[in-house]
């Protein structure tokens, strides 16, 4: 395959970049700042962007010294809806990893 195409934007070899911009979880679980890390992304010419998406008792234990500092850093299904919504009106593609 030479080339394949992420929302009607082309990628290969012959095209330019293709960015994305990480924001992971540095947004603290906070919509407010994800979407200004959306907005600081756009601005440095991101054409997508990715996050983590997580239910923290999914994977850990509550006794994890690790649970409360990935537990306040996880968003809400709600949140994460209000920031696809949120990327999709200024032009650009959100997605998250599965962490």
């Amino acid at each position: 395959m030479n080339s394949f195409e992420i929302d009607g934007r082309r990628i290969g070899p012959e095209f330019p970049p293709y960015l994305i911009a990480e924001i992971g979880i540095n947004h603290g679980g906070d919509v407010t700042l994800a979407k200004r890390l959306i907005d600081e992304a756009i601005e440095a010419g991101a054409d997508s962007i990715k996050l983590q998406a997580f239910n923290t008792d999914q994977f850990l234990s509550r006794s994890s010294p690790y649970f409360d500092v990935l537990n306040d850093a996880s968003l809400t299904e709600e949140g994460l809806g209000e920031l696809v919504r949120y990327a999709a009106d200024k032009g650009v593609v959100l997605f998250s990893s599965v962490f």
